[in-house]
């Protein structure tokens, strides 16, 4: 059917459910919801709202989904917040504000600015999305950023928020999900844009499989936007890259660095995850353009299978010197023109100490795992 506003349309920022309650404000659940065309936001289209706890998606089918877009299936800020003060507690836990849990979403085209499951953007407001053992299939958005999550966060006072509140980060958890045969423009599973010192991701005990990016980052594209460093991506830098061994442990620590909301430094953690025939013109995993020292990466125990790239960072194409990539299998990876591996923009890497501490075969002949 067409679908203009969504099914659940919001008008209101006071939907959701204040801090220290458990309670979703919508929930969604054992519904089989397809065939619905339209604009945007054809399950939930909502202003962005003050509050967490939002919207629970819980062992849905949904599918046959083609919208316009941006946001094909939740779109969380139609219009966004002009101020916004937290009331939440220092040291309180912070809510989901979006759970997606036990879902199917297949067969889902967003035609431009991508998210086709989940789209967002806020001037002041963090978000919190969780998603747990959900399946995605044969998902597409040609022309768009982000072909599940698309997440833009532009604060004007950035400096003062990194002091703020938990509900002023952008924090995404994907946790024992299925993604496959997933196509976009950039940032196939996550394109995240702006204030990455806000943002904490999380992809954790996760499948990647038949991935394909027209342009940059296979599953993540992590641009700074406004707030890059104009001389971040100097190809003739003389600084000097370290892939540091003494970077906090993956995930004894992650939880701590998400609950620090005056952490200076954003977090990407790759944990458990397989990660197969995946393809991107530059960055077949993971491409990030952050200001220097503004973004900590850590990788471990994920394998890397067939993942390449027409041109730099077979898997990574970094711009930092906060990363620990350690304990992974990589296998078949390549980039036609450098960087089978690693491609890393800022400088030199310590190649000895990753060749040590991940498992590394059947390199391509033509190719080299290391470019800086």
């Amino acid at each position: 059917s067409e679908i203009g506003q969504g099914i659940v349309s919001s008008t209101t920022p006071l939907v959701g459910r204040s801090p220290g309650e458990t309670t979703f404000a919508l929930t969604i659940k054992h519904c089989s919801i397809s065939q619905l065309h339209g604009t945007h936001g054809l399950l939930y289209n909502g202003i962005e709202t003050n509050f967490d706890l939002v919207l629970l998606l819980h062992h849905n089918s949904i599918s046959l989904i083609d919208a316009t877009g941006p946001g094909g299936v939740i779109h969380a800020s139609k219009s966004v917040l002009v101020t916004f003060e937290s009331q939440l507690l220092s040291n309180n836990p912070r809510n989901a504000s979006f759970l997606l849990k036990n879902n199917t979403f297949s067969n889902i085209s967003v035609q431009t600015d991508g998210g086709t499951v989940l789209y967002w953007t806020s001037h002041s407001r963090g978000i919190s999305i969780v998603s747990e053992n959900n399946i995605f299939s044969d998902i597409i958005s040609p022309q768009g950023a982000g072909g599940i999550f698309s997440v833009k966060y532009t604060p004007p006072d950035a400096v003062a928020l990194t002091q703020a509140s938990l509900e002023n980060l952008v924090i995404l958890n994907s946790t024992f999900d299925n993604y496959t045969r997933i196509t976009a423009r950039k940032g196939t599973v996550i394109y995240a844009e702006g204030m990455n010192k806000l943002m904490r991701f999380i992809l954790q005990n996760s499948t990647f499989n038949s991935i394909e990016s027209k342009s940059t980052g296979g599953v993540i594209t992590i641009d700074s936007g406004i707030y890059t460093n104009p001389t971040a991506f100097s190809y003739s830098s003389t600084s000097r890259r370290v892939l540091s061994h003494d970077a906090p442990a993956a995930i004894a620590n992650t939880k701590r660095t998400l609950e620090s909301a005056s952490t200076q430094m954003g977090t990407i953690v790759l944990f458990g995850n397989d990660f197969t025939n995946i393809s991107a013109q530059n960055g077949g995993v993971l491409f990030e353009n952050t200001p220097v020292g503004t973004l900590e990466i850590i990788a471990k125990g994920n394998n890397f299978i067939e993942v390449t790239v027409s041109s730099r960072g077979g898997v990574f194409f970094l711009n930092q010197q906060n990363v620990t990539i350690e304990d992974n299998i990589v296998i078949k990876t390549c980039a036609n023109r450098t960087g089978s591996f690693i491609y890393s923009v800022a400088g030199q890497i310590n190649t000895a100490q990753i060749n040590q501490t991940n498992n590394i075969s059947d390199p391509f002949a033509e190719c080299e795992l290391y470019s800086f």
